[in-house]
């Protein structure tokens, strides 16, 4: 075969390549809108069912996200949720750690797609560790979470979080040094992000207050009292 009859031959793959590959795309991308109308289906339901209320209702909705992550598990979003609603309504942390452990896995194998915050990600993992009593586990998870942040230099009220729970967590090993050193920087953190009139940081004022009067600090636990 002639060099110009090969030439020829390979435009016309590569433009039948390209019908194809057009093709495909258009196919995909109603898929996908298919897909985020059946989201946005499923969160209407999820909606009313909390406005409706009552056991068999948070049931109903608990069973459903569950469902939802599960047919998708690359979806982040709906890891974090199912994660939140089997630890915040069922108390199931094992199931609720499983998850986050998902959605981490996700959000590491498609990191360019998504904006999620992975330091969030390992501050709920750790706090599903310490509800059960594993503050060994639960400690490796928040110190790995408050790595990644102090690098980002990113303040939350996950950053917050993960250092109050650490305080919490040298507080009940009788070091209540450190349990304080934890805090007042989850405070000063959190009164960046959520201001100095939340319940938040009211709450960490009275802790970081008992811990100074465990400590023989009177003075020092009456001003935090009295900012609370």
């Amino acid at each position: 075969m002639r060099i110009t009859e090969q030439l020829e031959n390979a435009f016309v793959q590569k433009h039948i390549v390209h019908n194809a590959s057009e093709q495909l795309l258009n196919i995909e991308n109603s898929i996908d809108t298919s897909i985020d109308s059946l989201y946005a289906v499923a969160n209407r339901q999820i909606e009313t069912l909390a406005l409706a209320g009552g056991s068999e209702n948070v049931k109903k909705m608990v069973l459903l996200v569950c469902n939802i992550a599960d047919v998708n598990s690359k979806n982040i979003e709906w890891q974090l949720i199912a994660g939140n609603y089997m630890q915040c309504f069922n108390n199931d942390y094992v199931s609720a750690r499983n998850y986050y452990l998902r959605a981490l896995s996700a959000e590491q194998e498609h990191s360019n797609g998504y904006n999620i915050d992975v330091t969030t990600i390992y501050t709920q993992i750790g706090d599903t560790y310490y509800q059960q009593g594993d503050e060994e586990t639960a400690l490796i998870y928040f110190l790995n979470a408050l790595d990644l942040m102090e690098k980002e230099e990113a303040y939350s009220e996950s950053l917050a979080f993960a250092y109050d729970s650490i305080g919490d967590i040298y507080e009940s090993r009788n070091d209540l040094r450190k349990a304080i050193e934890y805090n007042l920087k989850g405070v000063e953190i959190g009164e960046k992000v959520k201001g100095r009139d939340s319940v938040t940081s009211g709450l960490s004022y009275m802790n970081i207050g008992r811990i100074f009067n465990e400590l023989g600090q009177y003075d020092d636990a009456l001003e935090w009292m009295r900012r609370a």
